[in-house]
Parts: structure tokens; C-alpha cells; sequence
């Protein structure tokens, strides 16, 4: 179900691909048209390929502690928080010191946000894990 999304808006990019790139459904008689689907073919893809960084709540972070949780299940949720932290730390990292045209407030401003919504997830489930812990003591 996860997948359902990521997969939605990449079928559509593909068709858009086929139609802008394949046929000549998109002439030059109408280039206001040709410009919107162009603009709706790269949104799909790129949100697309985005919502499956293995980030979450993005859905490839959910594909990941849905895999994770068959794997290892007593430790699927940190290992997931874990995760989503280093490479929301290896974005902020990159974007920060080498793509100098993405950085903005915004961005940082949501990719820390998500960083800190991981990190409350990390925190607890490791003060679950110390609470079962203590349990069976």
C-alpha cells in the first residue's frame, strides 16, 4: 500500500514521457498545452523518485520499516529512525555545502524538521525498549 503512491506518480510520468518525448501529441500548435504537461511530467517525477527516499514519514521510510519489521522486528523502528537521521544529516550536509542553488530557509526549515520528527522517534523507541527491559527484570 506504501508503494501505492511512489508508483501512481511514476506510471504517470512515464506516460507523460511516451506522450512528450514519443509521439507528436504535443505539436508546436499548441505550446501552452505542450508547457503544462511538460510542468505535470516533471512534478510526477520527481515527486515521485522524492517519496521514495528512505526517509521518513516519506513512503520509502515506510517501505523501509515495513521491511525492517519482517526482518528484525524488536529493532525495526530505531534502526528506521536511525536511518532517516544520517541521511537527512548527509542532505542538510550536501545541500548546504555544494548545491548552493537548493538552499533556502524552506528547505532546511523542513528537512530539519524532519530530522527532529525522527530523532522523537528514535528517543522512543529506545525508552520503549529500556521499559521492556525493565519489565522483565
Amino acid at each position: 500500500v506504501t508503494f501505492a503512491g511512489p508508483a501512481i506518480q511514476l506510471a504517470l510520468a512515464g506516460l507523460l514521457h511516451v506522450l512528450i518525448f514519443r509521439t507528436e501529441f504535443l505539436g508546436k500548435e499548441h505550446p501552452i498545452f505542450a508547457i503544462f504537461i511538460f510542468q505535470v511530467y516533471l512534478v510526477s517525477l520527481l515527486w515521485g523518485l522524492i517519496n521514495l527516499i528512505p526517509i521518513f514519514p516519506l513512503d520509502g521510510g515506510s517501505i523501509v520499516l515495513e521491511i525492517l519489521q519482517r526482518v528484525i522486528p524488536n529493532q525495526s523502528e530505531k534502526l528506521s529512525a536511525l536511518l532517516s537521521i544520517c541521511l537527512l544529516i548527509g542532505i542538510i550536509y550536501y545541500v548546504y555545502n555544494f548545491a548552493n542553488q537548493y538552499f533556502s530557509i524552506f528547505n532546511m526549515l523542513i528537512l530539519g524538521l524532519l530530522a527532529i520528527t525522527n530523532l522523537e522517534r528514535l528517543q522512543r523507541a529506545t525508552a520503549r525498549r529500556d521499559d521492556s527491559a525493565d519489565w522483565r527484570s
